[in-house]
């Protein structure tokens, strides 16, 4: 049995503790994949993070400090599969890739792979929220988020380096 509730939030009233408590007792296997900034060709959230950086003006989003997760969609597809497949995986696994970067360095990355400057000054965060709305809080509030529980389940990432998943990403946006 599978039970999806995606872009369903624990705190929107669609997860009652009555609704918990019957899944606990149903011993049904129930999984979550906590998922991060995922980069494709057809993410609006990249393309936002592109558009400017196109246009030579690349730079931090709010403090740049900030962790940004990540997760190319080939893994994050893969992932859903392995979860379905694999038995043994139970409970909260986190749907990112194992490299870590700020914002600062992945803004770089993009500027640097995308051969345009990248500006020193950050965009002030009321600017990338009126940009990008609610997709802005995944890339203003980041913390530092590990794989490790998915690669102990034997994952194996096909994209797991930034440098190389943004390049070929950028690649398949020209091609599309």
């Amino acid at each position: 049995m599978i039970i999806h509730l995606a872009g369903s939030n624990l705190g929107d009233g669609s997860w009652t503790r009555i609704k918990k408590q019957k899944i606990v007792e149903s011993r049904v296997r129930t999984l979550a994949l906590r998922t991060a900034f995922v980069i494709s060709k057809e993410s609006e959230a990249f393309g936002k993070m592109v558009l400017p950086t196109r246009f030579g003006l690349g730079a931090a989003l709010g403090s740049g400090k900030q962790y940004l997760n990540w997760i190319h969609i080939e893994d994050l597809c893969q992932l859903y599969l392995k979860a379905v497949e694999d038995g043994s995986m139970q409970g909260v696994y986190n749907a990112v890739a194992p490299e870590f970067v700020t914002n600062a360095g992945f803004m770089k990355i993009l500027a640097k792979e995308m051969k345009r400057p990248f500006f020193m000054l950050p965009i002030p965060a009321f600017l990338l929220q009126l940009f990008m709305g609610q997709a802005a809080d995944m890339i203003l509030y980041g913390s530092r988020i590990s794989s490790q529980k998915v690669i102990d389940a034997g994952y194996e990432f096909s994209c797991p380096a930034l440098k190389e998943t943004i390049e070929a990403t950028l690649l398949e946006m020209k091609e599309k």
